[in-house]
């Protein structure tokens, strides 16, 4: 083989093992791009592990922003402290953080979420304090209804959509009473069918808790206007023949659900007269 010739071998050997280990050199990096995407994006990766320690920095310094509100009440309570003296003393109060609302639950718990994501419980122990504690996230307008309100005319149902279910809770739906008007949901399709007692009430849809975030409630107003009730009656016909007979037969009432009362010496009965 001529020098030249080795040297062009040579060459061309070289540039065939730059090309080799530059292919090497791009793979790893590949790799270990894919590495540290994954570190940084995975859901134990870098980037929500501090989102996670940041949350729970909120979550605790909100927690004892709150806790410090018991302090003007317990000076003036000789340190006892009950929820409607709290619940006052932190609307009323000025304060490092947003409160966005605060929903009574029963005489003994009411709901805060503060700064627009946070909801705890205040739950009065009876003994002299209340008790903060963290339910979870409840971003406002995590959950949201086509009307917040609606009327309706007995007998007829209506319908209301839930149209936001950001967090997936499963949904539920109550109804504060339901001589006014009962409420069932289908998927996203609330119902609200009138009952025979006029009036106004809330339909609760609920979205339970799920993972971090908190159980969530939006209430629909309802309002039932008295409808029409069709009674049709056959009266008794026949020769006296001494006996009592009833004055009417065959008594239909429209809608089947309404009531037919009659009063007889101020006193109201269901019976129908003789």
């Amino acid at each position: 083989m001529k020098h030249t010739d080795i040297h062009k071998y040579n060459r061309a050997k070289n540039r065939g093992i730059t090309l080799i280990a530059l292919v090497i050199s791009i793979i790893i990096l590949i790799i270990l791009a894919g590495i540290s995407i994954s570190v940084l994006l995975s859901d134990e990766g870098l980037f929500n592990k501090a989102k996670s320690t940041q949350k729970i920095q909120d979550v605790a310094s909100l927690k004892e922003a709150l806790e410090l509100e018991k302090a003007p009440i317990q000076v003036d309570n000789a340190g006892n402290i009950d929820l409607d003296d709290y619940l006052e003393q932190i609307q009323k109060s000025k304060k490092n953080y947003t409160l966005n609302s605060v929903e009574r639950l029963d005489d003994n718990n009411a709901e805060i979420v503060v700064n627009d994501k946070y909801k705890f419980l205040a739950k009065d122990k009876q003994d002299g304090n209340v008790e903060i504690i963290y339910e979870g996230i409840a971003n406002l307008g995590d959950l949201e209804i086509s009307a917040t309100s609606g009327t309706y005319t007995y007998p007829i149902p209506g319908e209301f959509q839930v149209t936001s279910n950001k967090t997936n809770g499963a949904l539920s739906v109550t109804s504060k009473n339901e001589n006014i008007a009962k409420a069932e949901i289908n998927g996203t399709t609330v119902t609200v069918t009138p009952g025979t007692k006029a009036g106004t009430i809330g339909i609760v849809v609920t979205s339970a808790a799920n993972g971090d975030y908190a159980e969530n409630r939006v209430t629909h107003t309802a309002t039932v206007l008295n409808g029409e009730i069709t009674i049709t009656a056959e009266p008794y016909t026949g020769a006296y023949d001494g006996k009592e007979h009833p004055a009417f037969n065959n008594v239909t009432v429209t809608p089947s659900d309404a009531t037919v009362t009659y009063a007889l010496n101020g006193k109201e009965s269901s019976d129908i007269p003789k």
